[in-house]
Formats: C-alpha cells, structure tokens, sequence
C-alpha cells in the first residue's frame, strides 16, 4: 500500500482496515452462504467465488481508496462461500495434512 500511495498521494487505503472489512463480511456472509451455495450449487458457487477474487485484484489496477473497501467487503462474500465448498469437500471435518 505504501508503493501505491507514494505513486498516488491521494490514496489513502490501509492494509489492516482492508483485512478488518474482508474478515468481518466473511464472518457475517457465513450465515446466508449455505443458502446461497444451496441455490448455486458447489461448482458455480465456487466459480462466483473465484470472480470475486479476481475482482478484488483486479481492483488494485485503479487505485482508489474507497474501491478497496468495497471490493474488500466484496471479497468477504466470496471466501465464505468458498470456505463452505471446501468444508464440504472434505466431509465436513477440517482438513489437516498428517491427521
């Protein structure tokens, strides 16, 4: 952020808030996600997921502070339904390499 901000002065965007707007959207967006993957089904749920991501990096082309809160409240939709998709991959047990 400090690259981008030593390029633009006006941009303002800090990493600590980014995250803080991803992980609480995540956390809220796990109460309707199991509705939402339901209707969508896993693989197109995870498709929507992945566009998110995208959308989020594809955000840091415009530098623009309040287009990285945004796309950061954005991105905390798509992780919960793809968190879901991947515990329900898994039988609905977290995975753990050597467990």
């Amino acid at each position: 952020m400090d690259a981008i901000n030593k390029d633009d002065s006006s941009f303002t965007g800090d990493g600590y808030t980014s995250l803080a707007i991803i992980y609480a959207v995540f956390s809220l967006s796990n109460w309707i996600a199991p509705s939402v993957v339901a209707v969508l089904k896993a693989k197109f749920a995870m498709i929507f997921g992945a566009v998110l991501y995208i959308a989020f990096i594809a955000s840091f082309l415009y530098p623009l502070t309040w287009l990285l809160y945004l796309m950061s409240a954005i991105l905390g939709v798509g992780a919960a339904g793809n968190y879901l998709n991947i515990f329900i991959a898994f039988g609905g047990h977290m995975y753990f390499p050597g467990n």
